[in-house]
């Protein structure tokens, strides 16, 4: 029986894997685990095999349920010590000879792993949206991407290198952009508050599978925060003609302005935003973004995108679902916290 197994002392914590798959990997301690060992192989291969195919350092296998206790035995030998000193253990134990043919479970070095399928791209200019939220913009290397999809920028600073994902905001021919929510002791959000124009910046992707399917169903889109960045590319790329509704939740008024950028580009979407702890010049809607939708009645043949923090993608798939909206017609991605 084959079972998903994550190398995690080499795991880099890039979170592209939960990212892909949040039904499958977690983070724990700052390493990808699944969530559940004992996965169904042939329900859940696509999902896991996208993981595998993007995970920048090869960390992620199927293995055989017989091979698996032998491979946590090396790889733990692997974080503690020298590539050298672990062929020499693993001689004596024979835990090794399992990975014949899997150089890249152990072999590679990590510097090497992380350049893997690299792009450069020269950052250009940053738009400050709200105290909080800016766009970044860079030129486009000439990326092949779907609306919807993220960027890992391979970052660096006096602690080493690391890794942060952000959707893409807008794509054209010769630029592309990031909507990032800048923390304010993040690790990423210090780099970015940094970088000066000329800077050329590392990125692997796009990735993912949170994308905008090519049909002419009508498209209704649940955001909170930056979740409304892959949004915003998908409605670039949605032809006029189909109808589309944008339901959009923030905590404070000053917060909408992002919508208000989307809503002035697209002014034949359809837009609802709620706030949830409005003041008293708001006289919108109130309340979190999921009391929008017992207002509304749906198309059965609707498709929803949901993006935000994963307690509102959560909720919102369940109340859909109980509305006995097809499972197979909801698309989600979790978002988390500038980090």
């Amino acid at each position: 029986m084959k079972q998903v197994f994550v190398d995690r002392p080499n795991c880099i914590g890039c979170t592209n894997c939960t990212r892909v798959c949040p039904r499958i990997f977690e983070m724990k301690d700052g390493k990808s685990r699944p969530k559940n060992e004992d996965l169904n192989y042939a329900r859940d291969r696509a999902d896991v095999d996208l993981a595998i195919a993007q995970c920048p350092v090869n960390v992620i296998s199927w293995m055989e349920e017989d091979s698996k206790s032998n491979a946590k035995d090396a790889s733990n030998e692997e974080s503690k010590e020298s590539h050298t000193d672990n062929e020499k253990a693993g001689k004596e134990t024979g835990a090794l000879g399992i990975f014949t043919g899997m150089k890249n479970f152990f072999s590679h070095s990590k510097e090497k792993a992380l350049s893997k399928g690299r792009s450069g791209a020269e950052f250009l200019s940053k738009k400050d949206i709200t105290e909080e939220v800016s766009i970044f913009t860079f030129r486009n290397p000439g990326m092949d991407f779907l609306p919807g999809q993220f960027i890992t920028l391979h970052l660096s600073d006096g602690e080493g290198e690391f890794l942060r994902s952000y959707s893409l905001y807008t794509v054209s021919d010769t630029e592309f952009s990031l909507c990032i929510r800048l923390s304010p002791n993040g690790r990423g959000s210090q780099f970015l508050r940094k970088i000066r124009k000329g800077e050329v910046i590392s990125f692997s992707g796009p990735l993912g599978k949170f994308i905008l399917r090519d049909t002419q169903s009508p498209k209704i889109f649940v955001a909170t925060g930056t979740g409304i960045a892959p949004i915003h590319l998908m409605l670039s790329r949605l032809p006029e003609d189909i109808p589309s509704l944008v339901l959009y939740g923030v905590r404070h008024e000053r917060d909408a302005l992002l919508m208000k950028e989307t809503n002035e580009r697209f002014p034949h979407v359809i837009p609802m935003v709620t706030v949830s702890k409005p003041g008293t010049e708001w006289f919108g809607f109130s309340g979190r973004v999921t009391s929008l939708l017992p207002l509304l009645s749906f198309p059965k043949d609707a498709e929803f995108y949901i993006c935000g923090n994963p307690d509102m993608v959560d909720e919102t798939s369940s109340m859909l679902l109980n509305q006995k909206i097809p499972a197979e017609n909801i698309f989600s991605e979790h978002f988390t916290s500038g980090v």
